[in-house]
């Protein structure tokens, strides 16, 4: 593994550009580490821009925008946001092929519980009645 930097220039002025050779895609979850790592994370747009953060609130609005993604979270069926986060660990640490075959059985683990059918007949139902 190789670690390169180089300096951009950019409309707002000049940005590292920090690149890793890496048999492996960088995920969220590795940048957020290589971040960590040289220090690089030094404002919310930086990680907006590495896809580490879904949104930058103003702090005026923060409680409504963390009130909404618990709203989203915590609409879902619970065996699936397990199951989620299983998955977002294994795929950190666990080789390619390993976290595709996991991902296939917990998928048809998650049809054993009945979540997926209860949830496509809501949305049907939904549907017919808009």
């Amino acid at each position: 593994m190789r670690i390169t930097t180089e300096l951009e220039t950019r409309p707002g002025g000049q940005v590292a550009r920090l690149t890793l050779d890496h048999p492996r895609k960088l995920n969220s979850l590795t940048r957020a580490a290589l971040a960590g790592l040289v220090d690089a994370m030094r404002e919310a747009q930086v990680a907006l821009h590495w896809s580490l953060l879904e949104k930058v609130s103003k702090i005026n609005e923060l409680d409504p925008d963390v009130n909404s993604a618990l709203d989203a979270i915590l609409a879902g069926e619970p065996e699936a946001i397990r199951a989620q986060k299983r998955l977002c660990r294994l795929w950190e640490e666990a080789p390619l092929a390993e976290s595709v075959h996991a991902s296939i059985d917990e998928f048809a683990r998650c049809y054993e519980s009945g979540e997926p059918g209860r949830r496509v007949a809501a949305f049907r139902q939904r549907r017919r009645r808009g």
